[in-house]
């Protein structure tokens, strides 16, 4: 069930990523790196592009479960 969810929200993120690469650049301040980094202890986080960014980001503030924002992170870092 797990693995459909992450499917799922990846497949979500990648189509949101692809239309909001189409708009203006996207400003990435160190506090949001610091956000992403809460849900990826001891990974680098830091050569994600900046549309990587924005797509972590928004699934973090999106109102999901803490479990499945750490599961989200850490899927998509590892599939990245």
């Amino acid at each position: 069930m797990k693995n459909l969810i992450l499917t799922s929200a990846l497949a979500l993120a990648t189509l949101t990523g692809v239309a909001y690469a189409t708009t203006s650049d996207v400003n990435v301040t160190s506090g949001d790196l610091a956000i992403i980094q809460h849900y990826a202890p001891g990974d680098d986080v830091t050569g994600l592009s900046p549309q990587d960014m924005e797509t972590l980001l928004s699934y973090i503030h999106s109102g999901r479960t803490e479990s499945e924002k750490f599961d989200f992170v850490r899927g998509w870092l590892e599939h990245s």
